[in-house]
Formats: C-alpha cells, structure tokens, sequence
C-alpha cells in the first residue's frame, strides 16, 4: 500500500468515525428526551387520572407504564451512547494525528504507519454502513483538492441514504407521538 493510499484511507476512516460519533450523540440526546418525554406523560397521566375516573383500571395502567419505562430506560443506558460517542472522537482525533504524519512521511516509514493505522481503528467500534453511505454523499459536494477521488456513489447508495434517513426521522416521530396515540385511542375506547 502506497502512502497516498493510507492517507485515503485514514482520511476516510476519520470522516466515517466523526459521522459515527455525531450519529451517537443525536441517539443519545434522543433517547434521553425520550424517556424524559415518556415519564412526563406518565405523570401526567397519574396526577390527571388520579380518581380512576377516566380509565378503568388506572391503577394497572400507570404500572405497566411504569414498569414499560424502567425496562427501556435500562436499555439505553445499556447501549452506552456517550461513552461510545467520546471513543469514536478520541479515535478521529488520532486518525487526523496520524493523517499528517502519513502526510509528512517518508516511503520506508510506510509500514510502521499502516500498523499504528490499524492498532488504533482496533481500539474502538468500527462504524456502520450508514456512516459510510454519510461519508460518501458528504464528499460528493466537497473541495477537490481536500479529497480528490471520493467514492463514487451508485443510485442503489442514494436510496439506501435516504431511505435511511426517512426511516430514522419516521422512527423518531413514531417513538415521540405512540403514547399519545394510544392514549387517545385508549381514551376514545372508554
């Protein structure tokens, strides 16, 4: 592998493990006011409901409910969102440490770069292919002479982006607006 080539690579690996990062952080900033969002209704719905006179069984609900939201606050705290975001940002912030030394070096210095080049994307997870697909359509648009020979993007690429982010923006909506939903549906059942 030349050193123009790792250079490709590591600038590419960079941009993906910063696309990695962002995409962590909105999930967490997600999921955090999700569940702030879903305690909220939940006690709204206690203090509304506190006579039982709206639900039948309100003292049921509010459990279940209760109990839904437990569940799924563990699981995010599970998925650790932060704390991999802030290792995907130490690895890019590397990856552009070692990108101008590529920049800078000389042939025989070759290997030893590919083997830091490789110890450090060992360190931390390796992105996804929406973060790739990301990279791709961000360096579409940008400066020539910053990254001269992007990966060129397919028609397949373009759906799979925003098909991708219509399903993420869907899913968020969804996620937001279901307990109302079947609040209102519950309520027009009563």
């Amino acid at each position: 592998m030349s050193l123009k080539s790792l250079a490709d690579k590591i600038w590419i690996t960079r941009k993906c493990r910063i696309n990695l990062s962002e995409r962590l952080k909105k999930n967490n900033l997600f999921s955090q006011s999700l569940m702030i969002w879903y305690s909220f209704l939940l006690i709204a719905l206690t203090i509304f409901d506190k006579n039982g006179s709206f639900f039948k069984d309100s003292y049921s609900l509010t459990l279940i409910l209760s109990i839904g939201i437990l569940v799924l606050s563990i699981f995010v705290m599970s998925m650790n969102y932060s704390e991999r975001a802030i290792k995907a940002q130490i690895l890019y912030t590397q990856l552009d440490c070692l990108f101008n030394q590529v920049e800078s070096a000389v042939q025989r210095d070759e290997k030893k770069l590919y083997e830091q080049y490789t110890n450090l994307i060992a360190l931390a997870e390796n992105h996804n292919d929406y973060d790739y697909l990301k990279t791709q359509y961000d360096l579409k648009d940008m400066d020539k002479t910053k990254y001269p020979n992007p990966p060129a993007l397919k028609r397949i690429d373009y759906i799979n982006f925003f098909c991708h982010q219509f399903f993420s923006i869907f899913g968020w909506i969804l996620s937001a607006t279901l307990p109302l939903l079947i609040f209102l549906w519950t309520w027009t059942k009563s």
